[in-house]
C-alpha cells in the first residue's frame, strides 16, 4: 500500500470520527439496557420443571420444609432468630403484624442454611451429589417461592379477617399472577352484606334516638303542666 493510499485511508477515518462527534447524543439522556426474556425450552423444563409453578402460590409443606432446613448444618456465626419485640406497651395491630413479620424473617433465615452448605462443598471440593448446581438452584428457588407464598397467605388472611370472608390456603390458587387472590363474587357479596348490616345498625340507632327524644319531650310536657290542685281555685 502506497503512502497516498494510507493518507487517503487516514482522512476517511478522521472524517468518520468527526461525523460521530457531531452526532453525539444529549448527555442528559441516559440509555438503559433493554429487558430480555428467558424463554423456557424443553431441555430447561426437563431439568427444572418447577420453573412453571406459580411463585406466589407454591408453599412448601411445613414439616418437610423444617426437615430439609434442619438437615443442613447450622452456621454458629449467623443469628437466625429475629430480635424480639421488648416493648409491652403495644396495641393489637403492632402485636399482630410483629408476629407475621417474625414469621417472614424466620423463613428468610432458613435459606442461609443450604447456601452455607453449598459454599462449603465448593470450598472443600467434596460434593458427592449429582449436578450439585442444579440441586442448589432448585432448593433456593423452592425456599424463595415458599416465602413469597407465605407473604401471599398473610395478605389473604388479613383481608379475610377484616372483611369477614372465609380464609383459604393459597396452595389452591393455580392461576398465574396477576390473577386476583380473592373471588370477586364473594368479595362483592360480603361487601354488600357488610353495608346492609351497617345501614341496619345505623337505622336502629337513629330510631332509638328519635324514640328517646319523643319520650323526653313527653316527660317535659308532663312536668310543665300544672296539677289539678294548682289549676283549681282555692276555697275562701
Amino acid at each position: 500500500m502506497s503512502s497516498d493510499e494510507i493518507n487517503a485511508l487516514l482522512k476517511k477515518i478522521k472524517a468518520l470520527e468527526t461525523a460521530q462527534s457531531n452526532d453525539r447524543q444529549d448527555l442528559f439522556i441516559v440509555e438503559h439496557p433493554n429487558a430480555t426474556d428467558l424463554v423456557p425450552y424443553p431441555a430447561l423444563l426437563a431439568a427444572f420443571p418447577e420453573i412453571e409453578n406459580n411463585f406466589f402460590c407454591s408453599p412448601l409443606d411445613e414439616t418437610k420444609c423444617r426437615l430439609f432446613i434442619h438437615n443442613c448444618p447450622r452456621n454458629p456465626l449467623w443469628q437466625y432468630s429475629a430480635p424480639p419485640l421488648n416493648c409491652n406497651e403495644t396495641g393489637a395491630f403492632t402485636k399482630r403484624h410483629n408476629g407475621q413479620l417474625s414469621d417472614i424473617q424466620y423463613h428468610l433465615s432458613g435459606i442461609m442454611w443450604p447456601i452455607d452448605l453449598f459454599i462449603h462443598g465448593l470450598v472443600q471440593g467434596n460434593s458427592h451429589m449429582h449436578n450439585p448446581h442444579i440441586v442448589f438452584a432448585k432448593s433456593v428457588h423452592a425456599l424463595l417461592a415458599d416465602i413469597g407464598s407465605h407473604i401471599t397467605q398473610i395478605l389473604v388472611d388479613n383481608v379475610c379477617h377484616d372483611t369477614g370472608l372465609t380464609p383459604y390456603s393459597v396452595a389452591t390458587a393455580k392461576d398465574a399472577p396477576p390473577a386476583p387472590l380473592l373471588d370477586a363474587n364473594k368479595v362483592l357479596k360480603q361487601t354488600f352484606m357488610s353495608h346492609s348490616l351497617r345501614d341496619a345498625i345505623c337505622h336502629g340507632k337513629s330510631s332509638q334516638l328519635q324514640k328517646g327524644n319523643v319520650q323526653n319531650d313527653c316527660s317535659i310536657c308532663q312536668n310543665s303542666q300544672p296539677s289539678i290542685q294548682e289549676r283549681s281555685p282555692q276555697a275562701p
